[in-house]
């Protein structure tokens, strides 16, 4: 009998206390003692999964939203931090903040995976890392095109009278822009394979739970007893006496007469 048949399955699978959770963690030997501290840095889906090679993919997701929630903040810094530059339009830091609405929604998406991990919230994070790359690719461009055709002077002065000025000529802004793009795009297409892989891990550990909870074992069916062959039933002896009988009659009337034997007189005709 299957466990949604007594009713047990069907309730709702209480959440485990953080003692529970080490508990468990440390019956599936995924923990590690860090000086006085327990990590958890693996649990039974994620087990001896890497990512970079070295690292463990549970800890190497938590990496990857705690960098999109820092790409988000640098570049919404960095461009309103333009205002400050007498040189720069106005409304280029209108347009970049435009463009950098993609890397706010994936701020909230990464926000949502830290608060409660679920799978929905493993999937936003994985559009959270494409929406990365599109603001990135996006803001590189702008870059780009602003500072190749609308911008006036041949050298680009970023920074104020407190900390400074940075001179770079236009060419190197564009190019440091589309290099600094390129290799965080880079980095995020690989995060989200690896993120891609740690959704899968969760897919299929709870795909294994509910075949060992809702599809029970087939029972041991008994040996069937041989089944005899029915015996041909006995003849009785008169039908046999008469059926050996019947070959000798046919074998008389099929033999010549013997030499020496005269043959049946025929039947005189009729009229002498």
């Amino acid at each position: 009998m299957s466990k949604s048949e007594n009713g047990a399955a069907d309730a709702p699978a209480r959440r485990l206390t953080p003692v529970e959770e080490i508990e468990a963690a440390y019956k599936a030997e995924t923990v590690t003692m860090c000086c006085c501290c327990v990590c958890q840095c693996e649990d039974k889906a994620t087990l001896r999964r890497k990512c970079c090679i070295i690292f463990p993919l549970k800890c190497g997701i938590q990496f990857v939203a705690v960098s999109v929630v820092l790409i988000a903040v640098c570049q919404f810094l960095e461009v309103f931090y333009q205002l400050l530059n007498d040189q720069i339009d106005w409304w280029y830091v209108l347009v970049g903040s435009l463009l950098c609405i993609p890397l706010v929604v994936a701020f909230a998406f990464a926000i949502v995976f830290f608060a409660s991990e679920t799978d929905s919230t493993r999937v936003l994070l994985k559009a959270g890392l494409i929406l990365t790359i599109i603001g990135l690719t996006f803001s590189a461009a702008w870059n780009a095109v602003y500072f190749w055709f609308f911008y006036k002077s041949n050298e680009v002065h970023t920074g104020n009278d407190g900390v400074g000025f940075i001179h770079n000529t236009r060419k190197q802004e564009i190019v440091f822009s589309i290099y600094f793009a390129l290799v965080l795009d880079a980095f995020f297409a690989y995060f989200l394979c690896i993120t891609q892989e740690y959704i899968e891990c969760y897919r299929e550990d709870a795909i294994k739970d509910w075949i060992k909870n809702y599809i029970p074992k087939d029972e041991e069916s008994e040996p069937l007893a041989p089944v005899e062959a029915e015996k041909p039933k006995e003849a009785a002896p008169e039908a046999e006496a008469a059926a050996a009988d019947e070959p000798k009659e046919e074998e008389e009337k099929k033999d010549p007469p013997a030499e020496g034997e005269d043959a049946p007189a025929e039947a005189p005709a009729e009229g002498e």
